[in-house]
């Protein structure tokens, strides 16, 4: 029930469980991330404050990296493609008796599919490395080291970019009861950031972002019926910016307790109950809680129901920051309190034939004291929490496995909503910003064991608007875009892979005013030794 445009501030991102959300904006720059080495991606749908705290307004995305045990070889990749595209990967991994390792390194350079108005492209190369290791300690515990960085380099409208990235962390995990799950997780991590824009007016700016996390995870069987999780959570982030226009060096303290208790009432009813308190020393506290119900109609159907509070706090840049843009003053607010969400959701899964599932639910959201820098006077923006809005939908989903080898999905999301109060009047009643009302995907992936496999999908998202007053000169039209990739075996351990993105050449736009690429080829090879 939630878009947020260009940014994704208010939906959690992790990778191997650490916070990618930044400290200066609480946004996520995935160009900057080694994201090819993915062994899996982990999806938790709506409100989920009261386990991850801040930005999980929407929901969760996990990015689980390779470690040896899911390399345990060599691996090099290449690919080449529309718009000056190049691509090199290179992955090692192993197990030796009790501990595995990996490394990874890859390079890639495009010259953009836009050009900037003074006729340069608006290309980017960049590079990453990264080397992870892991031991089994005893049977029942393990300990993981992860370190990595990158850089990449870019030519945008007004400025020279360059956008570094560093993280290193250490997790220990100790299982207490293999049979039933219940484990000890403790991790501390840290991760860097270091953006410099070299202005086409004179002057470069840099920004530099630290954040520093300890965590720790605790779940265990009370009894036979309680699944107990509790845990704490200290963060610490900073920006230090040294613009031409201003500077500011600011940090924020976050302390978190949080803890859930799974209820087994008996074979086919479960409940679940939890909470999590972050206290801002600076920041308003918040206390998110949750309450959701599973019924196990019978083994091949499910109904369940959940009603859960978040929140997203405001980002360093939204209390502090003081800059003029394209002729506007946008000022911060330290006065900022956190938006609030509070989500309803029920719904029903069927299995038929372990072929076909199913899933239908809806949800109902209300949110309060959502900010954003907002006119207060002729060329003057400040960060103010004024709005309050409402959404609701209802999200179905279907996959069918047709024969082994084949198989389909397809799913569809309608979504209404509207601002109940607003800065600007002519806002009140209108659609919120960037929410398609019918957004839907579809796909068929085929697959020859060991000689081929291939992945159609069909995107469809319906007109939206780039404003709250949903003016028609910030409207969006409607898009369907298709996709394609294919894998085909040419020899033992080496395939040719094979893409096409947008294959229609469709023009349509995710941001007022800017285009998507049109259709793009990809090809390359992968070979494993």
């Amino acid at each position: 029930g939630l878009s947020t445009g260009y940014q994704c501030d208010r939906v959690l991102v992790l990778m191997d469980g650490r916070r990618l959300n930044d400290a200066f904006q609480g946004n996520v720059d995935l160009a900057a991330f080694p994201l090819w080495n993915i062994e899996r991606i982990e999806v938790l749908r709506g409100p989920a404050s009261a386990l991850y705290g801040s930005n999980a307004e929407g929901g969760v995305i996990n990015i689980i990296t390779r470690s040896g045990r899911d390399i345990s070889r060599g691996e090099v990749t290449a690919l080449a493609g529309s718009h000056g595209l190049q691509k090199y990967d290179a992955a090692y991994g192993g197990v030796s008796g009790a501990s595995d390792y990996s490394a990874a390194a890859g390079f890639v350079r495009t010259d953009g599919y836009a050009r900037n108005s003074d006729g340069t492209r608006r290309d980017w190369d960049a590079w990453n490395g990264s080397i992870n290791a892991g031991i089994e300690i005893g049977e029942n515990a393990s300990a993981r080291f992860d370190v990595g960085v990158s850089e990449g380099k870019g030519t945008g409208e007004f400025s020279e970019r360059t956008a570094r990235r560093d993280r290193q962390a250490v997790f220990f995990e100790s299982l207490w009861d293999g049979d039933r799950d219940a484990r000890l997780k403790i991790s501390l991590y840290r991760n860097g950031a270091l953006d410099i824009y070299d202005w086409k007016y004179p002057g470069e700016g840099e920004y530099r972002e630290d954040t520093l996390v300890g965590e720790a995870v605790q779940s265990l069987w009370v009894g036979e019926r309680h699944l107990a999780t509790g845990g704490f959570e200290v963060r610490r982030e900073s920006v230090d910016v040294e613009d031409v226009q201003y500077s500011l060096n600011r940090s924020t303290m976050t302390f978190a307790m949080f803890g859930q208790d799974e209820l087994n009432l008996n074979e086919h009813l479960a409940v679940v109950a939890g909470a999590r308190f972050d206290h801002h020393p600076d920041i308003q506290d918040r206390l998110d809680p949750r309450l959701g119900a599973l019924w196990k109609i019978n083994k091949n159907s499910e109904a369940f129901a959940s009603v859960n509070v978040a929140h997203r706090a405001p980002a360093l840049s939204d209390r502090f920051v003081k800059v003029e843009y394209q002729g506007a003053l946008f000022e911060g607010n330290p006065d900022l309190k956190p938006e609030i969400l509070t989500g309803y959701e029920a719904g029903y899964r069927q299995r038929a034939r372990d072929r076909i599932n199913v899933e239908v639910s809806a949800f109902w959201n209300r949110m309060k004291d959502t900010f954003d820098f907002m006119p207060v006077s002729n060329g003057l923006f400040r960060s103010q929490n004024v709005t309050r809005l409402w959404t609701a939908g209802i999200e179905t989903s279907a996959k069918w496995l047709i024969r082994d080898g084949l198989s389909m999905w397809a799913n569809y999301t309608f979504i209404d909503g509207s601002y109940d109060e607003f800065s600007d009047p002519s806002a009140v009643g209108k659609r919120p910003a960037y929410i398609a009302r019918h957004q839907a995907t579809a796909g068929l992936k085929a697959e020859i064991k060991d000689k081929a496999d291939g992945l159609l999908t069909v995107r469809f998202c319906g007109d939206r608007y780039g404003d709250p007053q949903n003016s028609d000169a910030r409207k969006m039209s409607e898009y369907a875009v298709a996709d394609a990739r294919a894998r085909i075996g040419v020899w033992e351990n080496a395939w040719v892979l094979l893409g096409v993105d947008n294959i229609f050449n469709k023009k349509y736009q995710e941001y007022p005013g800017v285009g998507r690429p049109g259709r793009v080829v990809i090809a390359g090879l992968n070979i494993s030794f």
